[in-house]
């Protein structure tokens, strides 16, 4: 179990109207100008220009909302090892992982010095948010985005339909750092389709809870205590039924 508060963010989390999130997340820090480090490093797979343009936008917004940013540019097992990297996370008040793959991200930091700080940072009740991808690592497991998957995610993505005889992409699922655990989480949930598909049909392993949250919203809070921030909802999945939330509302799962 964590001792961080921790941040599940759907997506979308740097396009106009996240801004109130940020401001509050980084009030609950409690200082001035408190120390976020920003990771772009689920997102590597694009390169190294991208990962760069993700952490300067990083920079500007989180830096707009009253924080100091640091944000490495750890793409790779290399970036990961440099200590001078490792070192902003062991000063960093808040760690936010960016979106992308889960699995490239926990793949890359995986018995690195960044890996070993991050953990440090969570032992000591640093605020760990993490926003798409970010928010899939924070789980007990994920669902691989692999190339199939991602086909079937892109042709339905904002609104799409599924024909009757849709049949789903073979699907695998990978261990995942376990910051809440029995959990899985669904990032883009409202615009996805295929992922309320997946609840419906039992294609999620049957012991976990599934967290669907739409994009530009975010579930907060650690344990048993969380409550819903921003614009969308949060639809929780158990038992075969689904229970949805929203801005301001608290709820539990355990």
């Amino acid at each position: 179990m964590s001792h961080s508060t921790l941040a599940l963010i759907g997506g979308e989390e740097f396009a106009a109207g996240f801004e109130i999130v940020h401001a509050e997340l980084i009030g609950m820090l409690g200082k001035p100008n408190p120390r976020v480090v920003f990771l772009p490093t689920a997102a590597s797979h694009d390169g190294a220009i991208v990962a760069q343009e993700w952490c300067e936008r990083a920079k500007k917004l989180l830096g707009d909302a009253g924080a100091i940013v640091d944000a490495p540019l750890v793409i790779d097992k290399v970036s990961a090892n440099e200590e001078s990297n490792a070192a902003l996370l062991d000063n960093a008040d808040m760690i936010y992982l960016g979106g992308g793959f889960p699995h490239i991200l926990i793949e890359t930091l995986e018995g690195t010095r960044t890996l070993d700080a991050f953990w440090r940072a969570v032992e000591r009740g640093a605020l760990i948010a993490g926003a798409s991808a970010g928010a899939m690592a924070m789980g007990a497991r994920s669902m691989k985005i692999t190339p199939d998957l991602l086909a079937a995610v892109s042709a339905l993505w904002g609104g799409g339909t599924l024909p009757d005889d849709w049949q789903p992409p073979p699907l695998e699922f990978f261990e995942c750092w376990n910051l809440v655990p029995r959990v899985e989480v669904s990032p883009h949930f409202d615009q996805v389709p295929v992922a309320l598909e997946f609840i419906k049909r039992g294609l999620f392993p049957k012991q976990d809870i599934v967290i669907g949250i739409d994009e530009q919203t975010a579930l907060v809070g650690n344990g048993d205590a969380w409550r819903v921030l921003g614009r969308g909802a949060v639809t929780i999945a158990r038992n075969g039924e689904l229970e949805k939330y929203r801005a301001g509302d608290v709820l539990k799962w355990n």
